[in-house]
């Protein structure tokens, strides 16, 4: 077999990032998924939604279009969750709504693992118990192809998932066992929110406000705005974040971009943390509905005019 070994800087790439949001009904995680497409693609981009909410996707048929939908049936597997993301491959972006089905609904992992169980302790229920982590084998082997699948997809996944609450057994001070309240939790398999480059949780008292269930890489906290709602400028950033992997010019070389460049733009936003209604007043200086068309050759007087505005 042969491998391609390069100098990492000389590696231009695009980034397909996977992200998880997931809620409890009302958090508004299919709407923020759609938002967040919808800046990604930009306003003539079309993305698809892979539905296995019995048509409920298209309850937001009139909004964020053009979108085409994909009408997801059971049986749930994570096969068939691989078959139908290879059927949404020339997208720029997938959003699957919803993720939970592949643990949760039927043909998922936990009927997967119910159906081995009836089968591996024919009915003997002295013989259940200790069968029963045996009786996952099947349905995490085929949960990893799945993850395997999502490691490798050419473009942005957007999966939201249920959550329900929780509770937790602790141990007291005087030993004794107590029941709390451990929240809202994601249904999924147990690591699956963990191999997203983002994954957060959303509630019905503050909707598409995140709240990052796993820590973000520095980059990112300039794409997902602490405290702030997922929309279309969430997706702008990350499609910027996304492009911000081409190899980068000599001193030889000329640079004819007409707007900032990816870098620049992360740059830019990291400049406006704690700068209020910043981004907003900055397109209103610039005249331009969003920041990635600042002129390049604005960019340093941007980051002048930034620093003045937080002074004053």
């Amino acid at each position: 077999m042969n491998y391609t070994i390069l100098p990492s800087v000389d590696v231009d790439f695009q980034k397909a990032p996977a992200i998880a949001i997931a809620g409890p009904t009302g958090s508004g995680k299919t709407e923020s998924a759609m938002r967040l497409a919808r800046g990604y693609v930009g306003p003539s981009g079309k993305f698809l939604v892979i539905d296995t909410e019995e048509k409920r996707a298209l309850y937001k048929k009139k909004r964020h279009q053009p979108w085409d939908w994909m009408d997801f049936q059971p049986p749930f597997s994570p096969e068939a969750y691989i078959a139908a993301l290879e059927a949404g491959r020339k997208y720029q972006t997938v959003i699957v709504d919803s993720g939970s089905h592949e643990y949760t609904g039927p043909g998922g992992m936990q009927d997967m693992q119910m159906e081995d169980l009836e089968r591996m302790s024919k009915g003997d229920a002295g013989k259940m118990e200790r069968l029963t982590a045996p009786a996952w084998k099947r349905a995490k082997l085929e949960h990893k192809k799945l993850m395997a699948n999502i490691i490798r997809y050419p473009t942005l996944l957007i999966f939201c998932l249920r959550a329900e609450p929780k509770i937790k057994f602790v141990k007291d001070a005087q030993g004794k066992t107590q029941i709390v309240d451990a929240g809202y939790q994601p249904i999924c398999e147990r690591m699956f929110g963990y191999e997203m480059l983002a994954y957060a949780l959303v509630h019905a008292d503050n909707p598409g406000v995140p709240q990052q269930l796993k820590k973000l890489e520095p980059e990112l906290e300039s794409v997902f705005l602490a405290g702030q709602q997922i929309d279309e400028s969430t997706g702008e950033r990350l499609a910027a974040w996304a492009k911000a992997s081409a190899a980068p010019t000599t001193g030889n070389q000329t640079d004819t971009g007409e707007y900032i460049t990816a870098d620049q733009h992360i740059v830019i936003m990291d400049e406006l943390k704690g700068l209020p209604n910043g981004e907003e007043r900055l397109k209103k200086k610039a005249g331009v509905d969003r920041l990635t068309k600042i002129p390049r050759k604005d960019y340093q007087r941007t980051l002048e005019y930034i620093a003045k505005a937080k002074n004053t």
